[in-house]
């Protein structure tokens, strides 16, 4: 309200009703200039009660823009993993109906094997029908049968062959064949025609119902055309005088049957009648039996001196011609990444003293000397030598003795190692073997192995490395065995190959964590929350039990992340979890499995290996190339690098997995040191000549190496082959004391 009585005298009421409450507040305002500072004051406040509202908004539809940018990211995340459920789902389901197909092509193989092994056996059985048939109809009578057989093999031996009554017929026989003999030339009969007997190649077969003294003794020419091809010679036309009682049909009319009858195309020249045929006495009957039990002796010395030979091959390389090829260049200078390899074997192990090096040295055989002995001697001397270390040498570039095998020759091997086949140019890598520094790697000899494991089982028990390393010593032995004397079976977690000529089987068991997980499955187990159960390992070692020859692994799935989640039970949902630093709960595994292989385990009879860290080579700049992509394009070892490698391997994993094996007493372990051998071989790995979720990898995969390329499994033949050599060498030399007879 204003009252207005001059101008110079104003006077304004102002009703403000004041915000959050139902009072009213009265301003009064005496002049104009009051007014004005008012009316300025309120317009002020006005323009920044505007500003702060405007600034509101504005944050209000930024925070809005955020939200609606989150929940577009959050819903494309879920696209995104929805696609990737899809596809691994889609993949699994091909994968399934593959290996389902691969099962039938399988079984139907198997089907038509035994379909024609079937056909064979009737064959066989209807020729033995005919055979037997043929028999019978010269049987009967009082002279059976008599057979000769000769053999471009054992020369000439005599074989009378008599259906019953041998000795007594012979006896009665030569008492009266001079009689008979003596009438047949006295009527002047005449031999046999030549189409009246069966001849065929260097087996002669003819039924006869004369006596024996019509044959004549072998090799002599009294009774044969030729010494080289013996004839059995029977007279067709014997006179009725001199037939005995029971003579029955003649020979003639015995040889007419259908398969005696059909070999007689080949002629054979008449016998003059001035030549006398004698009987085949005793003594060259004793005589022919000794031969034959002589060349069965020769034979088998044959055989066992070829066992020998090949036993004394194992014994490693020549040293001569290494000497040969050390001489040919100079030897390049000793880099530290190869140098690595001697010392981290001795991150737990003191080196040897310098007097026993120097008598492992100045006792060192030569070539000829580890010639004369006996071949798992040999290999004991280079695995338990206290002054060689094979864990510890350098790799040489060797085409002569490397690779072991071709990628080519072994049908055993899966898509995800051949790397040649999947587009790798260059060999290179497979052409390079360990030579430890004193002593020689023994060579691998997969007769001499498969002798071992006859009638015994060899199992891997681990994760992808150890499967990756199974593969090898399949390919190592396979070749040793026909192909229809071999056979690969995959059943979920247990892949076995099986070699039926030695009974024996080389086995792989899918346990990444040794002890039960939440990533068992072989086929789904990319799963990023893994968890474990430290203590429970019944489950996975009920496949264990019995098995000679066993070799442990358990690395490259503890490294996804610092802290492992603990878990005391899978079946409770939700499942609880603790977590525990990664290197706690691997030695908390590493107690468990010790505790059962200490209880189940014979080591008089049983073998137990433990294969330590594989590395990875992810980090470029560890090997002094920065600007590379991990492994990619690397094409030879890391030999002449002069500092030490640095991969991120887990030494403290390493450390944890050695001593729990040393401290073993009840059941020694192998521990395998194959980390810093391998660690030199950045040059080894599959990259990106692999498979991804099943399935090769594309071009446009193939040039984004920083994202495909595989640098932990290895290529085969490769790296692996060296680790089985150890193996090979430490089977080789046991004393493990065999019962083949309970197996």
């Amino acid at each position: 309200m204003v009252d207005v009585n001059s101008p110079d005298d104003l006077k304004l009421f102002v009703d403000l009703q004041l915000p959050n409450s139902n009072k009213r507040l009265r301003l009064t305002f005496s002049n104009k200039n009051q007014l004005k500072q008012v009316h300025s004051s309120e317009i002020q406040k006005e323009k920044d009660e505007v500003d702060r509202l405007k600034k509101k908004i504005e944050g209000v539809k930024r925070q809005h823009e955020r939200d609606i940018s989150g929940i577009t990211q959050c819903f494309k995340d879920e696209l995104a993993k929805a696609k990737e459920n899809y596809e691994i789902q889609k993949t699994q389901a091909v994968n399934e109906t593959i290996k389902n197909l691969k099962t039938e092509i399988q079984r139907l193989k198997e089907l038509t094997s035994t379909e024609r092994r079937l056909n064979e056996l009737q064959t066989k059985q209807v020729a033995l029908k005919a055979k037997m048939t043929d028999w019978k109809d010269v049987e009967d009578g009082p002279y059976g049968l008599l057979a000769m057989l000769s053999s471009s093999k054992w020369g000439n031996p005599l074989i009378c062959l008599k259906k019953k009554d041998v000795a007594e017929r012979m006896n009665r026989e030569m008492e009266d064949g001079q009689v008979r003999w003596n009438a047949m030339k006295k009527e002047g009969e005449r031999w046999a025609d030549p189409e009246e007997f069966t001849t065929t190649g260097t087996t002669c077969l003819c039924c006869c119902r004369l006596f024996p003294s019509l044959l004549s003794e072998p090799g002599s020419r009294r009774g044969f055309p030729s010494p080289q091809i013996p004839k059995l010679l029977c007279s067709a036309r014997l006179p009725s005088s001199a037939r005995p009682a029971g003579w029955g049909k003649s020979p003639a009319e015995q040889l007419a049957s259908p398969r005696l009858a059909a070999a007689a195309a080949m002629r054979i020249p008449r016998r003059k009648a001035a030549v006398t045929l004698g009987a085949p006495s005793r003594r060259a009957q004793i005589a022919a039996v000794f031969a034959l039990a002589a060349l069965l002796g020769v034979s088998v010395l044959y055989d066992s001196a070829h066992i020998a030979a090949s036993l004394r091959r194992h014994s490693g390389y020549n040293r001569s011609s290494a000497a040969t090829t050390e001489e040919a260049g100079p030897r390049a200078p000793p880099a530290q990444g190869a140098e690595s390899a001697g010392s981290a074997t001795d991150r737990s192990d003191p080196p040897p003293r310098h007097g026993q090096a120097e008598e492992a040295s100045s006792s060192g055989s030569s070539p000829g000397e580890r010639a004369d002995e006996s071949p798992p001697a040999a290999v004991l001397k280079d695995v338990a030598s206290p002054g060689c270390d094979l864990y510890s040498g350098r790799w040489v570039h060797d085409e002569a003795n490397a690779p072991l095998y071709k990628e080519a020759d072994c049908e055993f091997l899966t898509e995800q190692v051949v790397c040649m086949r999947n587009g790798r140019r260059s060999d290179d890598y497979q052409k390079w073997r360990w030579q430890p520094d004193g002593c020689d790697l023994p060579r691998f000899d997969a007769k001499l192995l498969l002798e071992k494991l006859r009638n015994k089982r060899m199992m891997f028990v681990g994760d992808s490395l150890n499967r990756n390393q199974w593969e090898s010593m399949v390919c190592l032995v396979q070749a040793e065995a026909p192909w229809d004397k071999k056979k690969l079976v995959k059943n979920g977690s247990l892949n076995v190959f099986r070699l039926h000529e030695y009974n024996a089987t080389i086995e792989f068991y899918w346990a990444p964590f040794l002890v039960e997980s939440n990533s068992d499955d072989p086929d789904i187990h990319s799963i990023p929350n893994r968890m474990i159960m430290p203590t429970s390992i019944a489950k996975h070692a009920a496949n264990w039990i019995g098995v000679d020859y066993l070799i442990f692994n358990t690395y490259i799935w503890w490294m996804n992340t610092p802290k492992m989640k603990i878990v005391h039970d899978f079946t409770r949902k939700p499942v609880q979890y603790d977590e525990l630093d990664r290197v706690v709960a691997y030695r908390q595994i590493m107690k468990t499995w010790s505790g059962w292989v200490e209880e189940n385990v014979d080591p008089k009879r049983q073998m137990v290996l433990f294969m330590s860290v594989s590395p990875v080579h992810m980090q470029s700049e560890g090997w002094g190339k920065p600007n590379n992509i991990k492994c990619f394009s690397e094409t030879q070892p890391a030999i002449n690098y002069n500092k030490t490698l640095e991969l991120g391997t887990d030494w403290d994993l390493f450390t944890a997995s050695n001593e729990v094996t040393k401290a073993m007493k009840k059941v020694p372990v192998h521990f395998i040191n194959i980390t810093a051998l391998s660690e030199i071989r950045k040059d080894a790995h599959t990259s990106v000549h692999t498979l991804r979720q099943g399935k090769l990898l594309t071009k446009e995969q193939q040039a984004n190496p920083r994202k495909f390329a595989d640098c932990i499994h290895w290529c085969l033949p490769g790296v692996p082959d060296t680790w089985n050599e150890f193996i090979y060498g430490h089977i080789v030399s046991s004393r493990q004391t065999e019962d083949q007879s309970q197996r």
